[in-house]
């Protein structure tokens, strides 16, 4: 951590929470550390981020179980308001070969994370042999449109989409 940071002006204490919150380093390149995290997801620095903290010494780390996470947070609504909701926790990930930033779903509970269209017809009869689509992705993106990063909103509320519901992970 020591060695890194100095290499590419950082403070080791963050980098060595980066090396903490990792299974793997993918890939070392100008200051960016590709990780594989602990729940499996490949992103920058393992998710650990410092936007939206106070003070400078401070970084956000992902949750340690994010499904768990979504779960105790729809329980907890469910209790207190008798409703019943689907759940995504989310975070921003860059794409490979891609330029630009998008939010995906990292946590679940109450929406399966995949819309299955394999064997359907599309409008003209084709049958989809391998379309599925990774409607807790696209959810948790069309989300981050309306609380918009600079705004330090933490929630929003989807209407009118016809989720598929479950328990499945991200």
């Amino acid at each position: 951590a020591e060695a890194y940071a100095r290499q590419w002006d950082k403070d080791p204490r963050s980098v060595e929470v980066v090396l903490r919150q990792s299974r793997r380093i993918a890939k070392m390149d100008r200051g960016v550390l590709i990780a594989e995290t602990h729940h499996g997801l490949i992103c920058a620095n393992a998710g650990v981020d410092q936007s939206n903290m106070e003070g400078d010494e401070v970084v956000a780390v992902l949750p340690p179980d994010p499904d768990g996470s979504a779960r105790a947070i729809r329980d907890g609504l469910k209790a207190r308001t008798g409703v019943d909701i689907a759940i995504i926790i989310a975070d921003t990930f860059g794409r490979p070969w891609r330029a630009g930033l998008v939010n995906v779903a990292i946590g679940l509970s109450g929406i399966e994370a995949v819309r299955d269209y394999t064997g359907m017809h599309d409008a003209r009869g084709y049958e989809l042999r391998v379309t599925a689509l990774a409607v807790a992705d696209e959810l948790a993106s069309a989300a981050e449109l309306v609380m918009n990063k600079l705004d330090n909103v933490p929630v929003a509320l989807i209407r009118g989409y016809d989720y598929p519901r479950g328990e499945s992970k991200v």
